[in-house]
């Protein structure tokens, strides 16, 4: 980070915030997404507004930047559409969520600057920055990862990426702050057409599921989003998977599937049940348990994907062992397609 001086500041036209004039105001931010792999109709804006983790959200998803920010925060998100989409190497569509308002957050001592949108600070509000961060921790993890799991399909996976943010405050006068601080790749993918009806349905579903995730899956889930290194991509989605079959595993009615498994009026079945049951105490490994959920949760999977998570699995232990480094193409964008399949199973 760069630390500017007093005299830096005040020839930027800074001046010191005036002796018993603190300038109070609530921030929100704005996070913005690129969607690769759907294609969606212009003007097509509709605003949510789901609970996730404790943490109030708005979320819109459309082509232009600037209308969904009108539709989330009233204002434009960028002066010129076109360079800012260049700027980002970024195509629509765009998911939006605004996060806020926070708390009012008071500055006595700093500089300000008056500007044609409203007024400068400088570095004035860390921890009006630190809340709005720490709903983005809660938040965005769960909430991205829902967005990718609903849109995405077996064979037509959906990329959801982050590719900006801002953040901004109104004073309690009702005047736009910015509080600015100085701080010192390519893909390809194929697009499917979602309808605006679909649309509006999808990021329903969405909405509905990121309150349902875990936040310890979806946090790996996100981090692998986020991930541009193929190893680890591949070691973040497999920790999605491992940590959501332990999560489910635990939660399962062992003894009613068991149960289920054998015909009510067969000889001996009060033994069979209790020597079921024990075996399943011993069920201590993650492939024993991801074939179990399999069995009583996840039935929308299929052998072929049961057989891949045992791939897969080999994979990830190879690299843990130190007989591979590198895990094959194909192994990551297998495992991307199984973790959201997973995680679609809480719609």
């Amino acid at each position: 980070m760069v630390v500017l001086s007093k005299y830096a500041k005040e020839s930027m036209g800074f001046r010191e915030i005036s002796e018993g004039a603190p300038i109070e105001a609530k921030f929100q931010s704005i996070h913005v997404f690129s969607v690769q792999g759907i294609v969606v109709d212009d003007g097509t804006v509709e605003v949510l507004h789901p609970l996730i983790n404790d943490v109030r959200c708005s979320l819109v998803l459309g082509n232009s930047p600037n209308e969904l920010s009108r539709a989330l925060a009233g204002d434009d998100f960028a002066e010129d559409e076109a360079a800012w989409s260049k700027q980002h190497g970024a195509q629509p569509p765009y998911l939006m969520v605004l996060l806020g308002p926070t708390a009012v957050h008071t500055c006595s001592v700093g500089h300000v600057k008056e500007h044609e949108s409203g007024l400068l600070t400088y570095d004035a509000f860390p921890l009006a920055k630190s809340e709005l961060r720490a709903a983005a921790d809660a938040a965005l993890p769960s909430l991205v990862t829902a967005v990718a799991c609903t849109l995405s399909k077996p064979d037509h996976p959906v990329k959801v990426k982050k590719i900006d943010h801002t953040v901004f405050g109104l004073t309690t006068s009702g005047v736009t702050l910015h509080d600015l601080r100085f701080e010192m790749k390519g893909s390809l993918f194929v697009s499917r057409r979602l309808a605006p009806g679909a649309l509006a349905s999808e990021l329903g579903r969405s909405a509905s599921l990121a309150a349902a995730l875990d936040p310890r899956v979806s946090r790996f889930y996100y981090l692998a989003l986020e991930e541009t290194d193929a190893l680890k991509r591949f070691l973040y989605f497999f920790l999605s998977i491992e940590v959501e079959t332990h999560a489910v595993f635990s939660k399962l009615d062992h003894a009613a599937h068991l149960s289920a498994m054998l015909v009510a009026d067969a000889p001996q079945r009060s033994t069979s049940l209790s020597f079921l049951a024990g075996q399943r105490e011993r069920w201590t490994s993650l492939k024993d348990r991801f074939l179990w959920c399999a069995i009583c949760r996840w039935t929308h999977l299929s052998e072929s994907d049961v057989r891949e998570f045992g791939r897969l699995k080999r994979v990830r232990d190879n690299i843990a062992h130190g007989s591979l480094t590198t895990p094959p193409g194909d192994a990551v964008a297998s495992v991307e397609r199984l973790a959201s399949q997973l995680q679609s199973a809480h719609s």
